[in-house]
C-alpha cells in the first residue's frame, strides 16, 4: 500500500502512515467489515505499536456553568460622581481647609477608596510643591548674600 499524501510505501496492516501520520484506508476496509470478537479480559499492560497509536482526547469531565454572581457595590468601591469631584476641587481651592480635608480624606475613616487615593495623590503633589518653594526661597536667600 502507498500513502496518498507523502507517497511512502506502507505495510498492508497499518492504519496510519509512519512518515506523515495520515490515516490510511485500504480496499479491505470498505469491502469486509471487521468481525466483532467477544470481549475478553483486558491485559494489564497493553502493547502499543508506535505507528498505529493515535491520539485520543481525554474523557470530558463534569463542567459547571460559570457563576453569574456579581457582588453588590459597597461604599468603598463606588465610583465618585462629577459633582463630588467638583466639590472636592472647590474645597481644595481654600488655602488651609484644603490641607485639613486632604489629610482627613486620605488618612481618616473614609470608606471610599477612590476618594482616599485621590486625596493621598493630592497630598503628594502639595508636598512636592512645598519642597520646590522652600528650595527656591533658600536659593534666593543664598544668592542675595
Amino acid at each position: 500500500m502507498i500513502c496518498k499524501k507523502c507517497g511512502k510505501e506502507l505495510p498492508d496492516e497499518v492504519k496510519f502512515c509512519g512518515a506523515c501520520g495520515t490515516p490510511v484506508t485500504s480496499l479491505s476496509d470498505f469491502t469486509t467489515p471487521a468481525p466483532q470478537a467477544a470481549p475478553a479480559a483486558a491485559p494489564e499492560t497493553p502493547e502499543v505499536d508506535a505507528q498505529q497509536s493515535a491520539y485520543r482526547a481525554p474523557a470530558m469531565q463534569n463542567s459547571y456553568a460559570a457563576s453569574s454572581y456579581v457582588p453588590p457595590r459597597t461604599d468603598e468601591n463606588q465610583p465618585l460622581t462629577v459633582g463630588q469631584f467638583l466639590l472636592m476641587d472647590l474645597i481644595c481651592a481654600v488655602p488651609v481647609l484644603n490641607l485639613i480635608m486632604l489629610v482627613m480624606w486620605g488618612f481618616g475613616s473614609e470608606p471610599n477608596a477612590n476618594r482616599k487615593n485621590w486625596a493621598r495623590s493630592r497630598l503628594i503633589w502639595v508636598a512636592i510643591g512645598m519642597g520646590f518653594t522652600i528650595l527656591i526661597l533658600l536659593l534666593a536667600l543664598i544668592g542675595s548674600m
